[in-house]
């Protein structure tokens, strides 16, 4: 049967050029990856799957029991190894039920194990530290079950761990540090003088308030305007991010007095926040501290600006619900944020709070916690949450 035949079975109208020449060299054969013993030696190796290795192991299994199955994931196995990430990114997975087609993601991830090892070990990293990053795994696995209630690896959770695989992003302290370019609509001013900075939207529909057009909450276009930005000779023009929200009136900065710092396609470190993050001034002080001193001394081929991040924690809303005195609030206030861009439902950052629950079932989410308890209550009384995008003022 021919890779063609086996995509159409599957349901795949279109795959790399590159599925038919590895089908060509594998047909018959299986990745190492789908067998016990090397699963076995790269949990001895880095710890990776730990409680959820039966399950891993299981999902081989039953991959072996689907054989078209088996050999299209056998051939993502192998092009992940072969091609670089811009190629993968979009690599087809039929849409399919069962134990076979739940883990079916982890095996490409786990046949890029040793590629990702040389890479990190060629930056600095030692045994441990890359051991640590490889906890990816587990830790998607675990949210992976938490969001389906079963064993598996999820189409979110397999992006997510690419990034480390492909060394886009390591973790120190309290932080996933990831290497990025600037991507939001935005340019960021420095005074020459004073070294203030101040942020100017380049585009996009805004509501009267300044939010975003068409974010929940923010749908009426009375009073809405329209963002433009230029830079002439001798100045940018702009609209101001001020108090979180875009201001309605265009400002003019002299380039005697103001300088480019930070352009869209400029490289940044991007801040993820894990659960369970320790949130204290010095534990934050000390991750984003190391971490960047990590991210300079061994990526040269990144030459970040900024500091930045896009998360709901982020979100001015919350000061309303947890308190000015909160570390979560303040931790917010770090940042030079924004309006997002981009609509939004007005439950950013539910999933996080609430893995498995389904925002339309607001009267089944759990109150265990302070931030839960406040959080349903608040989505309860018709209120929302938002990603909002940040920058730490100051250049690294």
């Amino acid at each position: 049967m021919s890779i063609k035949k086996i995509a159409e079975s599957l349901g795949i109208a279109e795959y790399p050029e590159m599925f038919d020449e590895i089908y060509s060299e594998i047909e018959g054969k299986m990745p190492e990856v789908f067998d016990e013993a090397p699963l076995r030696a790269l949990e001895d190796r880095y710890g990776l799957l730990g409680e959820h290795y039966a399950d891993v192991v299981d999902g081989a299994r039953a991959l072996f029991e689907d054989k078209e199955l088996a050999i299209w994931v056998a051939v993502i196995c192998e092009h992940a190894k072969r091609a670089p990430k811009a190629d993968s990114n979009n690599v087809p997975f039929p849409e399919k039920e069962g134990k076979a087609a739940d883990m079916m993601r982890v095996f490409p991830l786990l046949a890029l194990v040793n590629k990702a090892d040389e890479f990190f070990s060629s930056h600095g990293f030692s045994h441990e530290e890359i051991s640590g990053i490889m906890q990816v795994f587990s830790i998607s696995l675990r949210l992976s079950k938490g969001t389906i209630k079963r064993p598996g690896f999820t189409k979110t959770y397999y992006s997510w761990t690419r990034v480390y695989l492909f060394g886009e992003m390591f973790d120190y302290g309290s932080f996933n540090f990831q290497f990025r370019a600037f991507a939001n609509k935005a340019v960021l001013l420095k005074n020459i003088k004073s070294g203030e900075f101040e942020l100017l939207v380049t585009e996009g529909k805004y509501h009267k308030s300044g939010r975003f057009l068409g974010d929940a909450g923010f749908l009426d276009e009375d009073g809405a305007f329209d963002v433009t930005y230029e830079e002439t000779d001798s100045a940018f023009i702009g609209y101001p991010a001020i108090d979180n929200v875009v201001s309605s009136e265009k400002k003019e900065y002299s380039k005697s007095q103001w300088a480019l710092a930070l352009k869209e396609g400029d490289d940044v470190i991007s801040l993820h926040i894990p659960r369970n993050v320790d949130f204290s001034d010095e534990a934050i002080d000390k991750s984003i501290e190391e971490g960047v001193k990590i991210a300079k001394a061994r990526f040269p081929e990144y030459n970040p600006k900024f500091v930045m991040c896009s998360s709901w924690l982020l979100d001015p809303g919350l000061e309303a619900l947890l308190g000015e005195s909160s570390r979560i609030v303040k931790f917010g206030k770090r940042f030079l944020r924004f309006s997002p861009q981009g609509a939004s439902n007005g439950f950013g950052g539910f999933s996080f709070a609430f893995l498995g629950y389904d925002q339309n079932d607001l009267d089944s989410l759990p109150e265990d916690t302070s931030l839960r308890r406040k959080l349903k209550a608040h989505y309860k009384n018709g209120g929302y949450t938002y990603f909002y995008p940040g920058i730490i003022p100051n250049e690294i």
